[in-house]
């Protein structure tokens, strides 16, 4: 089997990761400056 599949899986699981460290990033800072996100 291609290995595409996988590599696409992986990629999103990466991606989702990236997107949960944003948002607990912007969970930590100083809400001052991403008001606008609240």
């Amino acid at each position: 089997m291609p290995s595409e599949r996988g590599f696409q899986m992986g990629h999103a699981m990466t991606a989702q990761h990236q997107s949960d460290t944003l948002l607990h990033r912007l969970n930590t800072l100083p809400p001052k400056r991403y008001g606008v996100f609240y």
